[in-house]
């Protein structure tokens, strides 16, 4: 981005970014383009490239802010719940199920899907660390946290046991923005009848984050 857009009033630089991430949600990264961005947002394509050099500049934006309400957001707003890491777990999946802010934020929850794509591996060395990051320090330090209160075996491999919850928290965040992952989930854990009920995705993955940790 460049220094005009920094000069914007945050508020405003997070409302044009949060509109341009609604059309690349919308449309994928390569079926974007500047004038739809600009329209979403309310900006001339004029203005827009005195903010930003190219639409590529414009998605590397938005993924920092990303990243921004990874932290801030989302694990920066989670609280431990003392009574089990479980109860933890159990929190945040509602959380994510029942809270405005999920859907606020909704078009991010699917770019965090399209950068797994193999047509977007061109961004993964700017930006995968930093997202992969704030999870994994997230869930380590829960899992150590519950390790020294007791209610964890001290032989369980910390960063095994972050990597499994973090996969299975990401597996249901996929289910909320996802038909594919939907469907396939509920494939998996319903074989026929009817799609499984929220409840019953939220019941399946503590059961199976319980014989894990267990």
């Amino acid at each position: 981005m460049n220094s005009t857009f920094l000069k914007l009033d945050k508020s405003r630089q997070n409302e044009i970014l949060d509109a341009a991430a609604i059309v690349f949600a919308n449309n994928g990264y390569h079926g974007a383009n500047i004038p739809e961005i600009c329209s979403q947002a309310g900006v001339s394509v004029g203005a827009l490239y005195k903010y930003f050099n190219n639409k590529e500049a414009v998605f590397i934006a938005i993924l920092k802010r990303m990243g921004d309400l990874l932290a801030n957001e989302f694990y920066g707003k989670i609280q431990i719940n003392e009574n089990s890491i479980l109860t933890t777990i159990e929190d945040i999946l509602r959380s994510m199920t029942f809270t405005s802010e999920f859907n606020k934020y909704r078009q991010y929850f699917i770019l965090y899907l399209d950068i797994g794509s193999y047509s977007l591996n061109g961004f993964a060395e700017s930006i995968t660390s930093r997202f992969e990051n704030i999870g994994r320090e997230f869930y380590q330090n829960m899992v150590e946290h519950f390790k020294k209160a007791g209610q964890l075996r001290q032989n369980i491999a910390t960063e095994h046991a972050a990597y499994f919850i973090d996969s299975y928290m990401t597996l249901y965040a996929y289910t909320l923005v996802s038909k594919h992952h939907l469907i396939r989930f509920d494939r998996f854990f319903k074989n026929y009848g009817d799609s499984l009920s929220t409840e019953q995705r939220i019941k399946i993955i503590l059961d199976s984050i319980r014989m894990i940790l267990k």
